[in-house]
């Protein structure tokens, strides 16, 4: 892949969406990440930047990420979605399995989990049709 590859990440948390950012970028290099807290700042940037990889949040105020995951990929079935949850619910993490995401990640996992995690969902999502 020639040109960096677009990030969202989408949870009404700062600290949470700036821990996932440098978690990140120590596993991808030059990533462009895109910041959203909530349902609405998500589609906006995601009409804006296009991007290859959204990470969002199951619990937010307002339209929650299973509502925003219906409404992101309606704007683009092909685009890599991992859920983030403090909740290990399994009725949350399994709708949004049934709903399109690709994957999840516990917010409370060790950070050398969560770059493992990532990698190989990224590798995953990016093997499918050999493109790019």
């Amino acid at each position: 892949m020639n040109s960096p590859l677009k990030i969202l990440l989408v949870d009404d948390e700062v600290h949470v969406r700036k821990y996932i950012g440098m978690l990140l970028k120590s596993i991808i290099a030059n990533p462009e990440l895109f910041e959203a807290g909530n349902s609405y700042e998500a589609q906006k940037l995601f009409q804006e930047h296009a991007p290859d990889l959204v990470f969002l949040d199951i619990n937010m105020p307002g339209r929650d990420g299973l509502e925003t995951l219906g409404d992101l990929r309606g704007l683009n079935q092909d685009v890599g979605i991992i859920m983030l949850t403090s909740v290990s619910a399994r009725g949350s993490v399994q709708k949004a399995l049934e709903n399109g995401a690709d994957g999840y990640i516990l917010k409370d996992t060790p950070a050398a989990e969560i770059k493992e995690q990532v990698a190989a969902l990224i590798a995953e999502l990016q093997t499918p049709d050999g493109s790019e």
